[in-house]
């Protein structure tokens, strides 16, 4: 996956869960504890966010609807090609590679089906599920981190990278 599963702020470290488009959802701490949490709807929108109490200095990175970058100031989540607008669902530009992408409207986002489809970089859509792999390693992390979702685990030095790729391949 193209998202990072934990950052290092100080001496803690946070992990990251995804959706099966690539928006951020939630931030757990070392303990399990959820940090942040994050909902949107269909198109991108966020419904709702909120830092647990104690929470507040930590570091929440701009990761937004589909893996973008959200620019808290316009609303606008930003991938690398185009800017994307949740209110309209739609680009704000045309799509750059004209109607090779396959969708008749060249400012549209993934076809009308943000849900099922994923555009990462503003060129061309493909299934979510592309982020599936991703997802399973974000769960492997969940499940170390929930005590109810299986064994406690207090030391998470081998989830990372290597560990959602081996999570990924095993998919």
């Amino acid at each position: 996956g193209r998202m990072p599963v934990r950052m290092t702020q100080g001496e803690d470290t946070y992990y990251f869960a995804y959706d099966q488009v690539g928006s951020l959802r939630a931030v757990f701490d070392d303990a399990g504890a959820l940090v942040h949490e994050i909902t949107y709807d269909s198109y991108g929108n966020i419904e709702s966010e909120a830092t647990a109490q104690g929470f507040e200095e930590v570091y929440i990175p701009p990761f937004g609807f589909a893996g973008g970058l959200h620019d808290r100031d316009t609303g606008l989540v930003l991938f690398g090609f185009r800017d994307y607008d949740p209110e309209t669902g739609t680009w704000l530009t045309p799509d750059p590679i004209g109607f090779a992408s396959g969708d008749v409207y060249l400012y549209g986002y993934c076809g009308g089906d943000p849900v099922n489809l994923v555009d990462v970089d503003g060129l061309n859509s493909v299934v979510g599920e592309f982020f599936y792999g991703a997802t399973q390693g974000g769960m492997v992390v969940l499940d170390a981190l929930n005590p109810t979702w299986g064994s406690w685990r207090t030391d998470f030095s081998d989830l990372g990278y290597y560990h959602c790729l081996e999570r990924t391949q095993i998919s």
